[in-house]
């Protein structure tokens, strides 16, 4: 049985998601405006498995562990999913916390002002530094856990718009602490090829088990950068 959890950021504010069950594939859309703290604001059709009593009550952060930078990344994981089920309270909800923390980091890495503000107070973090050692630290354990009885991978690529300004510093942080890639193509001039290619990266990084996540009308000629985050699961 396979399992893959695929994130995709579109443009900074919307993220877009896949998770195949055993039961069919499930897709959700994210959208985060820049006034957004913990309002999250879910949109799109999520199919979840039905139960016939509410979901376990998560305990509150206050009861986690000394603070650390683990503990952090568990009370985003807690927030995020308190807030997911009071949609559906009475259904269970498959998603990974860590996918999102990684993509979300990323981006963070790269604002600042109130956008920066806003996105640490999600991620329940205090400095950039301890933000980015705990992705490093995930993503670093995810990829060493590989074996023959299991495969569990991660794989991080940001499609930049060919010939955009990147800070070096900024392109240096995502190669080395968050492990990924970057891959510059045209939106402006070539959008189907672009689609196309991202789509191909993320059919191979999921094993052909996710195709054409990207859809022609997520690429416009106002596109700077897709940041695609995939988890692979075996």
């Amino acid at each position: 049985m396979s399992n893959q959890h695929c994130l995709c950021l579109l443009y900074s504010i919307v993220i877009i998601g896949l998770l195949i069950r055993n039961d069919g594939i499930d897709c959700y859309t994210v959208k985060m405006p820049t006034d957004l703290v913990l309002n999250y604001s879910m949109n799109g059709n999520t199919r979840t498995h039905n139960q016939s009593s509410r979901l376990p009550d998560f305990p509150d952060e206050r009861t986690l562990t000394e603070p650390s930078i683990d503990s952090d990344f568990e009370v985003f994981g807690l927030n995020l999913y308190r807030e997911l089920t009071k949609l559906k309270p009475k259904e269970n909800i498959f998603l990974s916390p860590a996918s999102i923390a990684i993509a979300l980091s990323m981006t963070t890495a790269g604002t600042n002002g109130t956008t920066l503000k806003q996105l640490m107070s999600v991620l329940n973090v205090q400095t950039i530094g301890d933000m980015n050692v705990r992705a490093h630290k995930i993503a670093s354990l995810i990829n060493l856990s590989d074996s023959k009885e299991m495969k569990l991978k991660l794989a991080n690529n940001i499609f930049i718009q060919i010939h955009y300004n990147i800070s070096q510093n900024y392109k240096k942080l995502l190669e080395d602490e968050y492990l990924s890639s970057i891959t510059a193509i045209d939106y402006e001039n070539k959008p189907d090829e672009s689609r196309n290619e991202i789509n191909q990266w993320v059919e191979q990084q999921t094993n052909s088990l996710i195709k054409d996540l990207i859809s022609p009308t997520d690429i416009t000629s106002a596109t700077k950068f897709i940041l695609v985050n995939c988890i692979y699961f075996k």
